[in-house]
């Protein structure tokens, strides 16, 4: 009987500590949102990206009305529905340099319109021509900057200028009473 009562007991209680370890929240950083699709980004090493829709919103819509009969009747109920999409994570940021492709940022816009269900009709056709023509357009350069080593140089530079105020105050230091005239008596 004390082995059939064990073995949930332990059961529950491995449970618990696994449930309870994996229960924090992350501490997940706010995204950049970028407005334009072809730009430069500076940020802490792991920063996601993200695209507003508004950086790409008028060549899609210039696409969706070229395509024939029924791309001109689409093309405002279009940019008022993907305007209003949150921004479109593209990436995020290295450490040290590199680039988000306009191939990667088209893609993720393609599967942004894939959500978009009043395309359904033109969707095929129109996600070739959006990565054809985002890949030539877009391109986003990111350069990941350490963000702590400025609050270790404003420090030190603090500590130095009250070490020189400190120093210039102690008496009996070279500099600390004015020279003496040559031309003058002594007193």
């Amino acid at each position: 009987m004390r082995t059939r009562l064990t073995r949930p007991v332990a059961a529950a209680a491995v449970a618990l500590a696994v449930g309870a370890a994996g229960s924090g929240t992350a501490d997940a950083a706010e995204p950049v949102v970028v407005g334009e699709c072809a730009t430069t980004v500076r940020g802490a090493p792991g920063t996601p990206v993200a695209l507003s829709p508004a950086a790409v919103v008028q060549p899609v819509t210039d696409l969706v009305r070229a395509v024939p009969l029924l791309g001109p009747p689409l093309a405002e109920p279009f940019r008022r529905a993907f305007t209003a999409l949150p921004p479109i994570p593209v990436g995020s940021i290295p450490t040290g340099s590199g680039v988000i492709t306009g191939g990667r940022i088209a893609d993720a816009v393609v599967a942004e319109l894939d959500g978009i269900a009043l395309l359904g009709p033109v969707a095929a056709t129109l996600a070739h021509d959006v990565r054809t023509t985002l890949s030539a357009l877009c391109g986003v350069a990111v350069t990941g900057v350490n963000t702590a080593a400025a609050p270790v140089r404003d420090g030190s530079k603090a500590i130095a200028d009250a070490a020189e105020q400190a120093t210039g105050r102690v008496p009996g230091l070279p500099g600390d009473e004015p020279a003496p005239d040559p031309g003058a008596p002594p007193t």
